[in-house]
């Protein structure tokens, strides 16, 4: 049998393959975009939430509220967010703290997603840095 020889073969597929990594190169580099500005928006959401739901009591950087304290009858360092206890709690520990609440501390299960739930634990542990 008799092939032609196809003209250009070669040149479309380099083309194809430069065309496909340039391809996989943007679709990577705009998904770590979109990330960045997920957490941008989930942490600035978890600030807000921190300052109206939880500043009130435990101070805006985690110094605890000594006026609150005395309102709602509890020792004023169990407001404090700054403090060798904090550091030592595990993730789960404080997750489940501040979903399900404890004592006067209610809990936020309705409020937060799991995932906004363990920002605001990121959040509050930068108070130790």
């Amino acid at each position: 049998m008799y092939y032609r020889k196809k003209r250009g073969s070669k040149s479309m597929k380099s083309f194809c393959l430069i065309i496909f990594t340039l391809s996989f190169i943007l679709i990577h580099m705009g998904s770590g975009r979109a990330q960045n500005t997920v957490d941008t928006v989930d942490m600035e959401k978890v600030i807000k939430f921190y300052n109206t739901k939880c500043a009130m009591c435990h101070g805006k950087k985690g110094e605890g509220a000594p006026r609150m304290a005395k309102m709602i009858k509890v020792p004023e360092k169990l407001l404090v967010l700054k403090k060798e206890e904090l550091k030592k709690m595990s993730n789960t520990v404080l997750l489940e703290l501040l979903m399900d609440g404890k004592n006067k501390m209610p809990g936020y299960r309705k409020y937060l997603s799991a995932h906004e739930a363990e920002k605001l634990i990121e959040y509050m542990r930068s108070f130790n840095k």
